[in-house]
């Protein structure tokens, strides 16, 4: 039969194997802890960084002085933000069937500046035809990559994101940005391009707002000029008048 000293042993390996569980149940909550607290520090991180490239994106855009500085210079600064290699932007035609490449950053940014896709077509047109932003980071795979496209004017893309540009509610064009210099987009990335988006969509409303304010300025002088003419033409008009009427 079991002794009382076999009670006794049995009591302490009891008390240690608790000992154990709430060492163990104490060590998982502390992994839990510094799991809960990287993930936290990579999510300020990550803020951190978008609001660094949102300040930095509108610092360009305050320092511009006409559409296509703000557009060049946005891009520009887009692109260094980003680690990538090229970009884009373009605005929808007045026709609204086609895309201009209105800016572009890097290696053949001489060969598309100004030149014309298709809506719909490549990944960019893709994207504003579809209001919706899009990452692709092996693009040869893709059956929307625009293959002739790039063959036709000597360009190449490994990865590629890109992104619509709204004024208003209206889609008035898009961004892209290419080939990433450490790897490949993540949705970081594309998050970051959405709200560079929205910076170039405030850029378009502000120019058209200026453009506004200048029209109705220049209507508001040829008024002015209008009435002044009028009023130098009435005294002798008057005159002329009253001439005929004593005649």
């Amino acid at each position: 039969p079991f002794s009382p000293e076999d009670e006794d042993l049995l009591l302490a390996l009891a008390s240690q194997t608790a000992v154990v569980i709430d060492n163990s149940k104490l060590y998982l909550s502390v992994l839990a802890k510094n799991a809960e607290l990287a993930h936290t520090t990579a999510q300020l991180a990550a803020r951190s960084h978008e609001l660094n490239v949102l300040y930095e994106v509108e610092k360009e855009l305050s320092a511009a002085t006409d559409l296509d500085g703000s557009l060049s210079r946005i891009l520009g600064r887009t692109v260094e933000l980003l680690g990538a290699e090229a970009g884009s932007i373009a605005l929808l035609t007045a026709a609204g069937d086609a895309l201009e490449l209105r800016t572009v950053q890097g290696p053949a940014a001489a060969r598309l500046k100004d030149v014309r896709v298709a809506l719909g077509q490549g990944l960019l047109g893709w994207s504003v035809a579809r209001r919706e932003p899009v990452i692709a980071n092996q693009v040869d795979g893709d059956p929307r990559y625009a293959r002739e496209f790039a063959r036709d004017h000597g360009v190449a893309a490994r990865s590629l994101m890109a992104a619509p540009v709204v004024d208003g509610d209206r889609v008035v064009g898009g961004i892209e940005i290419l080939d990433k210099h450490d790897g490949e987009f993540d949705e970081d990335d594309l998050r970051l391009l959405v709200l560079v988006a929205g910076q170039v969509g405030q850029a378009l409303s502000l120019a058209r707002s200026r453009d506004e304010s200048r029209d109705q300025d220049r209507l508001a002088s040829i008024g002015r000029l209008m009435a002044g003419v009028l009023h130098d033409l009435k005294t002798p008009m008057t005159v002329i008048s009253d001439r005929k009427s004593v005649v």
